[in-house]
């Protein structure tokens, strides 16, 4: 490794203290000594981490993506040479070391041109935007107090994740069955799965765009440029992908689905290439500082690809699904609509039949089990459909036979024998898309931390449990955790309750400004009782008229037997459990987070939608009110669980997908570190392998990395900072990626 590739190790803090020889130094020890890493990875929720096989989706999440967009990174510079680049250059922009750096660069690295003056004059130039707050701490977007963990932390010796002997089955339906439920579990907020995350290929520009974002004098003529490209892709999007359009509340599309026949594919590499030729021509550091980020979030759509097979089974029907909910036009309008969309759904899982011949053989497996789910909808749908369009009843009947007998087909493709494998992204595809959003983020100091809190996290749940539930392991501690189980018609009103409570509560304790959109709490529809297990949040339509949203509750079945509603009351009806899923879902968590971002002037920051802050926020939350008191002893137990959990999960992620971790280990890890039983390790192991391993790690990862942001602004604030003005202004931003959030409190946080 050269000196180049060891400017991205140095402590950022160190510059000014070091001297030549120690910096060439560490410039030159050998690999695998490194101490660079970050406290918390970044990458948007649905990063293309390519393979050789199709993969994408193109430039809108699917829910059950394995992989995000994209056909394939775009050219540009190494990352050595970014990196040496941009620590180069911000290290020069410090008048502190105006003097002093070029000698120690040029010193250290062994550069065979030293760095004189003029060119320390010129980097300081070149970097004039920056704001005063991050040219003070250079390089603080990347690399502020609590990026860099001790040097023994990452070394290969660092201790496992911690073991714990099998727990009861109870332990985790207790509390974390939305983790290994149906594929994918505890899912995005459903108003989220249409919205935009960036693609890698571009987002490597996220260096320029902190720059931009400290932006000079917009030139007019720039931002009507770039205006009308952003009209240009909200009104040309429906013609490609109507059914991404609909999910973000334009509704011109509303009748067709999406097409993935080669003509249509055709069709949308030239949108969006049209689309990428006009903000290419739009010069960003000439746009204000909103709008450079904003043209940043909008040029990583450009890009398309197929679908993994999961998307044919489902992502029409979750279309369809959202306009029999979602009150944004007359009932009979959206049904028909609706009715519209079914005809067309034998299309599109014959489009997709190559896909289920093919896929991986997991996701062959997750698919058909998914199918079983499809046919519920189906059935449940042409009732509901029915019910609101009389006059349709024999063509909703043909539209219903034609998809089921379609959908035996597509069972049958799926059932083909195959080789095993195929699922992991790859070391190289996983690091790729941490260094480019978080650069100085390792995959090995990524993998300390996470072992690292986990153990942590065990520890501090242990000792709860051994205060409340003395002589009784921690296992038993979770599974006895929270009052008496609440009768069945109570449920509802309980989940109302803690989420008005919960309003109250960051309101009176100034934790954040309560949402201006209100939740309804509804029992979840029949169509809907296969893709929601436990909870679900229905957040509003970014482009719609309205702020509310809805949360949907899965209660037993009509009909249910005594003893199967007393098991689901002992697993899902406790107060406390309810308490914890309604702040995550509902408020603070995601219903004040998006109610928040649709709120934002600008159209793009209202459809984007990242994990790491998106769920990273709502995990996050979980602790705040938990340290505020709104969770009391054995909410807190629970709490302490899913932090837990997540942190495993994390890792597991990482083991599979870039350690060539097999899913036996994993589901090893999982049975011992949390005590699942066999099936249910096994579950939780194949959802997170065909899961994108980004999104497994946003919800660890994003909490930790809010929680450094907001030490980092405590201490450059001191008696100024507030913890309502921090939420606040986090919020405000949208749900871009936290490394241009912190960027944006440096400079507007005085």
């Amino acid at each position: 490794m050269g000196a180049a590739e060891r400017m991205k190790e140095i402590p950022a803090q160190s510059w000014t203290t070091m001297s030549p020889a120690r910096m060439g130094a560490i410039l030159r020890r050998p690999p695998g000594s490194a101490v660079f890493c970050s406290r918390a990875g970044f990458t948007s929720g649905s990063i293309a981490l390519r393979r050789e096989v199709p993969n994408g989706l193109g430039p809108l999440r699917r829910r059950r993506s394995p992989f995000g967009p994209g056909a394939g990174p775009r050219p540009r510079a190494s990352y050595p040479q970014r990196m040496i680049v941009v620590w180069l250059s911000m290290l020069l922009a410090s008048p502190s070391l105006a003097q002093t750096a070029p000698r120690q660069v040029s010193a250290a690295a062994g550069l065979a041109v030293p760095v004189g003056p003029a060119g320390a004059g010129a980097a300081a130039s070149a970097l004039s935007l920056l704001s005063p707050g991050l040219a003070a701490h250079a390089p603080a977007p990347f690399a502020s107090p609590g990026l860099f963990l001790p040097e023994a932390a990452i070394t290969p010796t660092a201790a496992p994740l911690p073991r714990t002997s099998a727990a009861p089955r109870a332990a985790l339906l207790r509390f974390a069955p939305r983790a290994v439920s149906s594929p994918p579990g505890r899912r995005a907020p459903r108003a989220t799965r249409g919205l935009p995350a960036a693609d890698r290929g571009r987002v490597h520009t996220l260096f320029e765009s902190m720059r931009r974002l400290q932006g000079t004098d917009a030139d007019p003529e720039a931002t009507d440029r770039f205006q009308a490209a952003v009209q240009l892709y909200l009104d040309g999007l429906a013609g490609v992908d109507p059914e991404a359009a609909s999910y973000l509340g334009i509704h011109s599309g509303d009748g067709v689905l999406t097409a993935h026949d080669s003509r249509s594919r055709a069709r949308r590499d030239a949108f969006y290439r049209r689309v990428s030729r006009a903000l290419d021509r739009i010069p960003a550091e000439r746009l204000s500082r909103e709008d450079a980020v904003d043209h940043l979030l909008l040029s990583g759509q450009m890009g398309a690809g197929e679908p993994e097979v999961g998307t044919f089974l489902t992502s029409p029907l979750e279309t369809i699904s959202m306009q029999l909910t979602k009150d944004y036009a007359p009932v009979e309008r959206r049904a028909a609509a609706a009715l519209a969309r079914l005809e067309q759904y034998p299309k599109v899982l014959r489009q997709g039949r190559r896909q289920a011949e093919t896929a991986p053989r997991i996701a062959a497996e997750a698919a058909l089990e998914e199918a079983a789910g499809v046919r519920v909808f189906l059935d449940e749908t042409q009732r509901v459909l029915a019910a609101l369009l009389p006059s349709e009843d024999a063509r909703i009947r043909r539209a219903v036979a034609a998809s089921r007998r379609e959908l035996g087909r597509f069972e049958s493709a799926l059932r083909q024998p195959r080789p095993g494998g195929g699922w992991a992204a790859g070391r190289k595809a996983v690091e790729e898309a941490l260094r480019s959003h978080l650069p100085q983020a390792t995959l090995d100091g990524l993998r300390s931390l996470a072992e690292e809190q986990a153990a942590a996290t065990l520890g501090e749940l242990k000792d709860l449990a051994a205060r409340l539930f003395p002589g009784r392991s921690w296992r038993d501690a979770v599974s006895a955790a929270g009052r008496k189980p609440l009768k069945l018609e109570e449920i509802l009103d309980a989940y109302r309750a803690a989420i008005a409570r919960a309003r109250r509560h960051i309101a009176d304790a100034g934790i954040a400004t309560p949402p201006a959109g209100e939740v309804t709490v509804l029992a979840t529809p029949e169509y809907l009782r296969s893709s929601i297990t436990e909870a679900a949040y229905d957040g509003p339509l970014p482009l719609g008229p309205t702020r509310d949203g809805q949360v949907f509750v899965t209660l037993p079945p009509p009909g249910a037997a005594p003893a199967e509603v007393e098991r689901w009351l002992a697993t899902y009806g406790v107060p406390e459990i309810i308490d914890l899923t309604a702040l995550h879902e509902a408020t603070p968590g995601h219903h004040l987070q998006l109610s928040r971002q649709k709120e934002h002037p600008a159209p793009i920051r209202r459809i984007f939608w990242d994990y790491f802050l998106g769920e990273g926020w709502a995990h996050y939350m979980e602790g705040v009110l938990a340290d505020s008191g709104f969770l009391k002893d054995g909410g807190r137990l629970l709490m302490l669980y899913e932090r837990y959990w997540q942190l495993v999960r994390a890792r597991v992620a990482m083991g599979l997908h870039a350690e060539g971790w097999s899913l036996a280990r994993g589901a090893r890890v999982l049975a011992e570190s949390l005590g699942l039983d066999r099936a249910d390790a096994a579950r939780a192991a194949r959802l997170y392998a065909l899961l994108d391993p980004m999104e497994s790690m946003s919800y660890a990862l994003g909490r930790l990395e809010i929680l450094r942001i907001k030490g980092r602004q405590k201490e450059r604030l001191g008696a100024r900072f507030s913890e309502k003005q921090f939420h606040d202004r986090v919020l405000s931003y949208g749900a871009i990626p936290l490394p241009l959030i912190e960027a944006a409190l440096e400079r507007d946080w005085r």
